[in-house]
C-alpha cells in the first residue's frame, strides 16, 4: 500500500502547482478521475 499513498501525494503537489499558473493549464496523467476533482475549470486533465 505504499505505493497508494505515493500516489495520492503526487496528485497533490501535481494540483498545487497546476493550480498556481496563469491561464490555461493542461496536466497529463494516467489518474484523470482522482486529479480532474482537484482542479478548477482552467486546468484541463487528460489522459495519457
Amino acid at each position: 500500500m505504499l505505493l497508494h499513498g505515493h500516489k495520492h501525494a503526487i496528485d497533490a503537489v501535481l494540483a498545487v502547482i497546476a493550480r498556481q499558473q496563469k491561464g490555461q493549464v493542461t496536466v497529463f496523467t494516467s489518474g484523470v478521475d482522482d486529479l480532474e476533482k482537484l482542479f478548477p475549470d482552467n486546468v484541463v486533465v487528460k489522459k495519457v
